[in-house]
């Protein structure tokens, strides 16, 4: 087969310039393009429907190195106005109607930086026609590549996605280790054959058991694949930060006291009381210096929330009312303050420095080099926290939701796919350690090392312009691979709520969080984002007895939830069937569907009745599909 390529390059020192392998300066001759005048050329090869081209086909003969190499294969590729969608890997997935789109060409990162405006999942794009599916995965290269999307774009309203393969960022780097690949794959059809097709691909291809099999060996597993998360935030240090550099000397004392230890124990004692379901339980902050206080640095045990003698306490006392409770820690950031942090440790840029990327509570917060933290810090945290007594699925922030980058240190230097190898070995050795493993996002490449998700996606509705809809693609794959809640903002959401139903209907794990809006800048944000008043929908914060005994309530209906969808935990995701604006239907592999009513009216369903915002769990009892029926295999 023919292919065509654009080729970016760098040229006379940091100018970087496009070429079209179909120009006149290149010959293209049995799987291979030459350019004399620019002396770069490489050769590739199309078996069974798998592209690759092998980095040792590269050449740069002069003065030009190559940057980036994008193969148009047309497979990906339609036309304004017609009745099709593009699937793009965005959170769970999204679709682009190919229909009155301003023209514009987008370059997406897959699992490398940026995350803005939104972040990919997955690496995995297709086009939906009718009854038909086109999809491209990226396999090898995938951890440097980026997606172009097209909208309308050229004479003839051009819709497309390309892989983008990011050869090198600059030009004095070496040429990668590791091919360029990318299989193609066609199908009858819609997204839920492909969502099966490709769960299948990574079960095979990547080696991921299901949930069921892991947990089958791992009653830490299973208890937490029936439990919702309870995170309990104790205090931070004075937002926003006034002192960037800290050190012992400078350091500001604990600014907000939300929770202490003993407050802990009497939210455990009232879920007890109230006999919540299975719950998992993960304190925020319990480390010196509160929430982003000095990470790596734990210990000593924060005073101000009560010291390392309250905590052991809380600790046993959960477990003595059923409950296992856990530890939030941090092996991305690296804070001056921390007494045990090595500035040697640290992520080095290509400019030979470390890379700085915010202000936490911690103050001026550096990226610890991943293969540093896999090495010395995690086994060093972890074994001190579990000789506190901490169970269940321990929490590292942000590793599995984070962009990749390059270390270039030389004791310590690291590529993409090398990070997120050293991140995996992190989530690896909490779930040794610990029994199971979570993190704050779903990056595919996670799993199965990965148990538990935070979320697959940041907002409920993204607005970024080429977005039309977003559909459970990510949940039709995985469900059944990882425990996952949906959506950051659908954590806190209350029984009946839109955010709420949609998270169970899409298979999700209601995520409860106790003083989850610390910052008063991300509050402000939140805010003018979600266009919403700040409620307990969208944080819960202890106060009074009294109080604690309503919101527990709520939990309480939460758990009960969540245990009508306890013979679905381990199933796979067949289908997800919009029968009306307000009744959705989740089809399950092991014969159950989850019905959920949107509707202030009660709905009767094969002889079952729905009450009015509330979900149903029923087996073998499928509506027959009709014209009204919107599939997402239409």
């Amino acid at each position: 087969m023919n292919f065509q390529f654009d080729i970016v390059f760098f040229q006379n020192g940091e100018t970087i310039s496009t070429a079209v392998s179909v120009d006149n300066q290149w010959i293209c001759d049995d799987c291979s393009v030459w350019s004399p005048k620019l002396k770069l050329g490489f050769s590739w090869t199309f078996d069974s429907g798998t592209l690759r081209i092998p980095v040792a086909s590269l050449r740069e003969e002069g003065d030009c190195f190559f940057k980036q190499i994008i193969p148009n294969t047309g497979f990906i590729k339609t036309n304004e106005g017609q009745d099709e969608s593009l699937l793009i890997p965005h959170g769970c997935g999204v679709l682009c109607r190919t229909q009155n789109k301003k023209p514009g060409e987008y370059i997406i990162p897959v699992f490398r930086e940026p995350l803005e405006p939104t972040f990919c999942n997955m690496s995995i794009y297709a086009r939906l026609r009718r009854n038909k599916v086109r999809a491209e995965i990226i396999e090898d290269g995938k951890f440097d590549a980026y997606l172009r999307l097209r909208t309308n774009w050229g004479v003839d309203g051009e819709y497309s996605i390309s892989p983008v393969y990011s050869i090198r960022d600059y030009e004095d780097e070496p040429l990668p280790i590791e091919d360029l690949s990318l299989v193609q794959v066609e199908l009858n059809g819609g997204l839920s054959d492909l969502a099966k097709f490709y769960r299948e691909y990574n079960r095979e291809t990547h080696q991921i058991p299901s949930l069921a099999e892991r947990a089958a060996k791992n009653p830490v597993l299973d208890y937490s694949a029936r439990a919702i998360t309870v995170r309990l935030r104790t205090g931070v240090k004075p937002l926003p930060c006034q002192i960037p550099s800290q050190t012992p000397e400078n350091e500001p004392s604990i600014g907000q006291v939300f929770m202490k230890f003993e407050d802990i124990r009497m939210v455990i004692d009232e879920f007890s009381r109230q006999n919540v379901g299975p719950t998992e339980f993960c304190i925020v902050g319990w480390n010196h210096g509160g929430h982003d206080g000095a990470f790596p640095q734990l210990f000593p045990v924060e005073e101000a929330f009560g010291g390392e003698i309250e905590l052991k306490k809380t600790i046993e006392h959960a477990k003595k009312a059923g409950y296992p409770l856990s530890g939030h820690d941090n092996f991305y950031d690296g804070f001056t303050r921390a007494e045990n942090l090595d500035p040697k440790d640290l992520l080095v840029t290509h400019g030979g420095s470390p890379f700085p990327w915010g202000i936490l509570a911690g103050g001026l917060a550096f990226r610890v080099c991943p293969q540093r933290a896999l090495e010395k810090y995690a086994p060093e945290n972890m074994k001190k926290t579990s000789e506190l007594g901490m169970t269940g699925a321990y929490f590292s922030d942000v590793i599995s939701l984070i962009y990749l980058l390059k270390c270039y240190s030389k004791e310590h230097p690291g590529t993409r796919r090398d990070n997120a190898e050293r991140y995996r070995g992190i989530l690896r050795l909490q779930h040794r350690i610990f029994g199971a493993s979570m993190s704050e996002g779903a990056r595919e490449w996670a799993l199965p090392e990965l148990d538990r998700a935070f979320m697959i996606y940041e907002a409920y509705k993204p607005s970024v312009q080429y977005i039309d809809e977003i559909v459970p693609f990510y949940q039709l794959v995985y469900h059944g691979l990882l425990i996952y809640n949906n959506c950051r903002g659908v954590i806190n959401a209350l029984p009946g709520e839109e955010e709420y139903l949609t998270n169970l209907a899409w298979g999700g794990m209601p995520l409860i969080y106790f003083h989850q809006l610390f910052d008063p800048g991300h509050f402000a944000a939140q805010k003018k984002t979600d266009n919403k008043k700040i409620s307990w929908s969208k944080d819960i914060t202890f106060d009074t007895p009294e109080k604690l005994t309503k919101d527990v309530a709520i939990i309480k209906k939460i758990s009960d939830d969540v245990e009508k969808l306890s013979v679905v935990r381990y199933a796979f995701m067949e289908n997800f069937i919009r029968h009306s604006k307000t009744l959705t239907e989740t089809i399950y592999n092991n014969g159950y569907s989850v019905w959920v009513n949107y509707s202030n009216e009660e709905v009767t369903v094969s002889m079952h009745r729905i009450p009015p915002k509330e979900i149903a769990v029923i087996r073998n009892k499928l509506m027959k599909n009709n014209n009204k029926s919107e599939q997402l295999t239409s």
